[in-house]
């Protein structure tokens, strides 16, 4: 797992926004499959825009390892442990360290795919105005703007034409 993590932080492939438990027990889960079986050397940075305590407290106290348990219709129970999961980071700018590093991977050329799992607290639009629609620029810490942020980011990095 260790040169996974290695190879993961010099040369990322994805970022997810949204360290919850959809994210643990479906596309995290299936990267772990594929990694177990050879077919892909890399693991999944997670970046949390909403929950920032996740992190502290799911993540980061347990190496970024978590468990998925599954009730199975016969009653068995199985358990898996989910190691796909390489680094966890705070998106938001105030978090300096993680957002620096966020920044870095968007910038990095070997970066292919990033995705998103937020619920419908993630959409969240203030005031209460049907009409109104957050800025993705604005600055509020959620999903969306992290990830707008970040990929400014990318635009600023050095030429990447060599790349693709």
């Amino acid at each position: 797992m260790e040169a996974v993590k290695a190879k993961t932080h010099a040369e990322p492939t994805w970022v997810h926004f949204g360290a919850g438990n959809i994210f643990r027990a479906f596309p995290a889960a299936i990267l772990n499959e594929a990694l177990n079986s050879g077919k892909y050397d890399r693991g999944v940075i997670v970046a949390e825009s909403f929950d920032y305590e996740i992190i502290d407290k799911a993540y980061q106290p347990y190496d970024n390892l978590s468990l998925l348990v599954c009730l199975k219709s016969t009653g068995d129970i199985e358990k898996k442990v989910i190691a796909s999961v390489t680094e966890s980071l705070k998106a938001d700018y105030s978090f300096g360290a993680d957002w620096a590093r966020l920044v870095e991977i968007f910038q990095n050329p070997s970066l292919q795919m990033i995705s998103f799992t937020i619920t419908e607290k993630g959409y969240g639009v203030a005031p209460a105005d049907p009409g109104a629609r957050p800025d993705p620029r604005s600055g509020n810490g959620q999903g969306h703007s992290s990830a707008v942020r970040a990929l400014q980011g990318r635009q600023a990095a050095p030429d990447r034409s060599e790349h693709g």
